[in-house]
């Protein structure tokens, strides 16, 4: 009880700003009149239809609910479990009926009690009292949910596509009353499977992407997390840290048999998360969904609260101008499979399957380091001091010996600017600093690359700093949370996983209406050296908010912010790359650095799928992780070969302790003498292997077993790579233990 006291407490500050807010224009200490007597009574007939020529679009007046219906096979999609439609409703179990025949689930403050409430879904507070109207116009038909115990009308639009159908809310149109509604959850049975079902799995897009196994009802009540673009930078953290990958692309699906769906995030990605369940106790589906967030939120720390130090404390301000939506593509056949998917999505981002003309892919790829912020003292005084770990110098007769092989590489340069690796001035002082060389030193390895076909990126980040200069207040040009306080930033220190606060000062993010001009400064300042291609620290592959500005809520805008970015930089001559990254700077980009090998190692993903390489192989060059960061080189370079992504090395001329114990991730062991030997052996051993499968895409993917895995591109070229330690033997040949086999 007193814990409980403690929260509502702490939900207190913030709510006492929603009390005043209601959309149909309440006053404050009265309380929002009965929204229902704005809800239409119109409803559709049972089967009032609109079509195409491939499926149909209908109204099922049994479950109240939007149904698609391929007209040739008869096959049926819809918000609701297609088992559950087809069941008579004298067989429903109704506590069953009430979870699964939910088209949203709404999350919400009670403004009476100051707490949250969970689980209000439209079946059990909507449509089943009949508290809901229905109309068609043309391809679309939209029903609006009138939440009784909400006081509140959610309308959402279902629209017929030409090849699936769309299910939007438009953030605008969603009326509230005295309850803020915090979250929704859209279209949550759409991507879902009855438990038990043979041949069938949920992908989830986590890293590269992972299966999730469905077919064993002994396993229930697993549970699953994440926000679509990475964990909003802009939040306070937690101390301790996960292994989490992002989930870089706005996608899941299922397969059920020979049919399946894909669901794509197609407006509101930023504002969304994607939440897997596995047999759910209470109705024995599993199903992945799609949280949006309407209004974001921050912890605060609550002071003699002994079991949780921190409560989440939404924003009073919800997120508007945005749509939320999800476009929902059915498979048949043989693209009912996480392949099919893949290649759908693609088709979607680029239009279709066909490799990008003149796309060279290099067999390895290099990340050199330049050096980073090392602890001094002088007479008793700390203080700190640039470590230039490679200079310009360094790195061009690096690459000289490495192109020995006769391969060259596609070269990142990270840390050369004036605090190296540390988070410094914005975008590192704008410039390069001296310690690493001089400008004509800087054109001799450009030049290089230049003129041996070697793209080359110097990195700038752009959007977070721990100090002030450049123009930019170090107190009022930072990023605000939801409790508008800095958006502080922590090093994570790597041998207990908490922030490092000792030996680190936290930085903050910029505020987002800044990125722009800093982009605008940085484009004339980089004109002052010979660099042919940038790429922009954590921009690619981190999303925050920013509540010094409405545009910027619950990190609303960032992809369409980050596109932009990226093409100014383009229009003035320079190639972009970006790392990690989410979809819309990876679509932006030239070369994809560091595209994830894996997914989040989380207990429920059965097993990691290359869905990730499936989309971009062969549209943009890409990279692996560092295949030499960490003890099991033989591993990475194979899932290299599997994804077809060059083998990226991370490598630095000279490596000392510092770098040991600093808190940056990938470093360790990239001294090149340790390395060149490793990067010749392999760049000998596959460049053959990566000429014939430069340029071309992925066609197919398969597991033969779990540790044996083939891919086929485009040209018909099949590789093999066995992970396990034993030989194995194919129609194709004997693939070696930990090795790979090519067939032409």
């Amino acid at each position: 009880m007193k814990n409980y006291l403690f929260r509502i407490l702490a939900f207190a500050m913030s709510l006492i700003m929603l009390f005043s807010f209601t959309a149909c224009g309440a006053k404050e200490g009265e309380e929002a009149p009965d929204l229902s007597a704005q809800l239409s009574d119109e409803k559709l007939s049972d089967g009032a239809s609109t079509e195409n020529d491939t499926y149909k679009m209908y109204w099922d007046g049994m479950v109240n609910s939007v149904v698609l219906i391929n007209k040739e096979t008869g096959v049926k999609w819809s918000t609701v479990p297609t088992e559950q439609l087809d069941t008579p409703a004298d067989q429903k179990i109704r506590p069953v009926s009430n979870w699964v025949e939910s088209a949203l689930i709404v999350h919400y403050y009670d403004s009476e009690f100051l707490e949250k409430v969970d689980d209000l879904r439209s079946t059990l507070k909507s449509t089943n009292k009949g508290d809901f109207s229905a109309t068609m116009k043309g391809n679309v038909i939209t029903v609006e949910y009138y939440m009784q115990d909400l006081n509140a009308i959610i309308p959402v639009d279902y629209t017929l596509l030409e090849d699936g159908i769309r299910v939007s809310i438009d953030a605008n149109k969603i009326v509230e009353g005295q309850n803020p509604i915090y979250t929704i959850t859209l279209a949550p049975f759409f991507c879902s499977v009855k438990t038990g079902l043979e041949d069938s799995y949920l992908f989830y897009p986590s890293g590269s992407g992972a299966l999730i196994e469905t077919t064993d009802a002994n396993v229930t009540g697993g549970t699953y997390l994440a926000e679509v673009y990475g964990t909003d930078a802009a939040r306070k953290t937690k101390d301790k840290q996960t292994n989490q990958k992002n989930i870089y692309l706005p996608v899941y699906g299922v397969k059920k048999g020979d049919t399946g769906v894909l669901g794509v995030i197609t407006s509101g990605a930023e504002q969304a998360a994607l939440e897997l369940v596995i047999n759910h106790a209470n109705h024995h589906y599993s199903a992945i969904s799609a949280e949006f967030t309407l209004r974001g939120y921050d912890y605060n720390e609550v002071r003699g609260n002994v079991n949780s130090a921190e409560t989440a404390i939404y924003s009073a301000d919800r997120v508007k101008d945005t749509t939320f939506a999800i476009d929902f593509y059915p498979l048949e056949g043989e693209d009912a499979d996480y392949v099919g998917m893949a290649k759908l999505y693609q088709r979607k981002l680029f239009g279709d399957n066909k490799a990008t003309e003149n796309l060279t892919d290099s067999a390895y790829s290099v990340k050199f380091i330049g050096g980073l912020m090392e602890q001094k003292n002088f007479l008793g005084f700390p203080y700190k001091k640039l470590y230039a770990a490679t200079t310009y110098n360094q790195a061009t007769k690096m690459l000289k010996e490495l192109s020995s092989s006769g391969v060259q590489p596609n070269v990142q340069l990270v840390g050369f600017g004036e605090s190296g690796l540390d988070v410094g001035k914005i975008a590192g002082g704008m410039k390069l600093a001296k310690e690493y060389g001089s400008k004509s030193d800087l054109s001799v390895l450009t030049n290089y690359c230049n003129e041996n076909g070697i793209d080359s990126f110097i990195d700038f980040n752009i959007a977070a700093f721990g100090q002030g200069g450049k123009g930019y207040s170090y107190t009022f040009d930072a990023a605000k949370t939801a409790n508008s306080r800095s958006a502080l930033q922590y090093y994570i220190s790597k041998s207990v996983q908490i922030h490092d606060t000792v030996n680190y000062s936290a930085y903050k993010l910029i505020r987002r209406d800044k990125l722009t001009k800093i982009t605008d400064k940085l484009v004339k300042k980089i004109d002052n050296y010979n660099i042919a291609g940038v790429s922009l620290g954590l921009l690619g592959d981190t999303a925050y908010s920013d509540y010094s500005k409405e545009d910027y809520y619950a990190r609303n805008n960032m992809s369409s912010d980050v596109t932009d970015i990226y093409n100014t930089f383009k229009q003035s001559g320079k190639k972009v790359a970006a790392n990690g990254a989410n979809v819309y700077a990876a679509l932006a980009a030239d070369c994809i650095f560091e595209t994830p090998l894996k997914s989040t190692e989380s207990d429920l993903f059965d097993i990691d799928v290359p869905f990730y390489q499936i989309v971009f192989k062969g549209k943009k060059e890409i990279t692996s992780e560092a295949v030499n960061a960490g003890a099991i080189i033989d591993k990475k370079v194979l899932q290299a070969l599997e994804t077809g992504s060059s083998m990226l090395y991370t490598i630095c001329n000279t490596y000392n302790s510092t770098m040991t114990y600093s808190p940056f991730k990938g470093i360790y062991g990239s001294q090149y003498s340790d390395n060149k030997d490793v990067i010749l052996k392999y760049a000998n051993q596959y460049k053959d292997v990566y000429t014939d499968i430069s340029g071309q895409t992925i066609a197919d993917h398969e597991f033969i077993t779990k540790d044996v895995r083939v891919t086929t591109y485009s040209n018909g070229v099949k590789i093999y790579v066995n992970y396990s330690n034993t030989e194995y033997e194919t129609a194709d040949g004997i693939i070696a233990a930990m090795g790979c086999l090519e067939v032409k």
